[in-house]
Order: structure tokens, then C-alpha cells, then sequence
């Protein structure tokens, strides 16, 4: 239960506004231990059932397809770019706008077949001349990323994120203690698969880019252990 306490006599409180806390507030961090270390473990175990379950959402890097960059001469919104592709059955596209006037935008179509990626930019463009007639618009870029390159992809994104795990708990081990360095990657591993997990219910897109915020959160997790580990020394 929080308590507060008297500030002592001629030391002024700080501001209300900056105290995000109350002063003198104590929890028994120990007491919770035990629902603490139930809850995550019981949270992680049902994130890795929803991933071997329920699967992530994954996104043009590791299904495969095709990623058109398009800039138009008039601005022009990702929902009339949207419109035009469903009009010409063009399943499974995503349209970002990356353009700072509304002018360019990425067009992704993921889970083609093998072999049918240039189809897929073809179709793409064929909608886009349907809509927009053309000279309306300029195709800058397009990318394609087969299934077996994106099974390769989410190999080594995999090693990549179990790599670091491994070996910031051997730094820890060596430069703290060895029980420190278990207790690091175990703390590592928790924190991914929490993320992960997360990933899953929300069903937002996993590509290259969610593999670097998953290497930031093991970063930052390993930080915090250095830290805690430091002040037990």
C-alpha cells in the first residue's frame, strides 16, 4: 500500500506538476515477486502458443512479392491509389504514403506465387494507368522479393536475434558473474518473446524493420541488466 511522509522542515516539496509519484510511496517488490514471475511466465508460454498457433502477419521481406514506389504529378490520396488496385483485383496490397505533398507513395503486394512477381508489378501498373491515364504518374522503384529469399531472410533474422541473446549473456557471465549472465538471457528471451507476442494479437506486419525494433528491445533489456547487475556487485 502507498504511504506518504512529511517533508522535514526547510525542504520545499517539489512542484505537483513534476511529481509523477508520491513522495515517500514503497512497494514491496520482493512480496510480488512470486505473481510477478507467474504472470510472465504464464504471458510468455501463451505468446509462443499464439506464434506456433495463430502465426505472424508477415510482410513483403519474408512472404515474398513485389514493392512498387509510384510518384504522381498531382497529389493524390492512398485511398483512391487503394481503390484502383481492388478495381483490377490486385489482392493482397498495401499502399504507404511517403511522400511529404501526398505524391509518392510504396505499393506493396505480398504472398505471390514463385514466379509471378513480375505479373504482379505489371498488374499494378496496369491499374494504376487504368485510373490515373497515363503520364499521370512515374514508377521510381521496383523491388521484388521471392518466397525462397524470404525464407532466407527470416533464417538469418532469427540467428541474428538469438545471436545477440547469446552473446550479451556471455559478456554478462564474464564481466559479472555467471548466474548474472543466465539470469540476463533468460531476461532477454522473455522480453522478445513478449514483443513477439504482441506482434501476434496485433497482427501488424513483421518485415526487416520489426526484426531491428526486436534487436532494440534486446538492447535496451540488456541495459537494464547491466544496470541491476552493477548495483548487486
Amino acid at each position: 500500500m502507498a504511504r506518504t511522509t512529511t517533508e522535514p522542515a526547510g525542504v520545499k516539496a517539489p512542484p505537483r506538476f513534476f511529481t509523477l509519484i508520491p513522495v515517500g510511496t514503497t512497494i514491496d517488490f520482493v512480496r510480488l515477486a512470486p505473481l510477478m514471475v507467474g504472470i510472465s511466465i504464464a504471458t510468455a508460454a501463451l505468446s509462443l502458443v499464439l506464434l506456433f498457433t495463430k502465426g505472424l502477419n508477415y510482410g513483403t521481406d519474408f512472404a515474398g512479392g513485389s514493392m512498387v514506389q509510384v510518384r504522381f504529378v498531382q497529389p493524390t490520396t492512398a485511398a483512391d491509389v487503394r481503390s484502383a488496385l481492388e478495381t483490377a483485383r490486385v489482392e493482397g496490397a498495401v499502399v504507404q504514403d511517403v511522400g511529404a505533398e501526398h505524391e509518392e507513395f510504396q505499393i506493396r503486394v505480398a504472398k505471390i506465387a514463385e514466379g509471378q512477381a513480375e505479373t504482379a508489378s505489371n498488374a499494378v501498373r496496369r491499374a494504376l494507368q487504368d485510373r490515373f491515364g497515363e503520364g499521370s504518374y512515374e514508377i521510381l522503384r521496383v523491388d521484388t522479393v521471392g518466397p525462397k529469399v524470404g525464407r532466407d531472410l527470416w533464417r538469418d533474422a532469427t540467428l541474428a536475434v538469438l545471436a545477440s541473446t547469446v552473446l550479451m549473456g556471455i559478456y554478462i557471465a564474464i564481466r559479472f558473474d555467471f548466474r548474472f549472465g543466465l539470469g540476463a538471457a533468460v531476461a532477454l528471451l522473455h522480453d522478445v518473446i513478449w514483443t513477439v507476442g504482441a506482434l501476434v494479437v496485433t497482427q501488424m506486419e513483421f518485415d526487416l524493420t520489426a526484426v531491428a525494433a526486436l534487436l532494440t528491445v534486446v538492447g535496451f533489456s540488456v541495459n537494464d541488466t547491466v544496470v541491476i547487475s552493477d548495483r548487486i556487485r
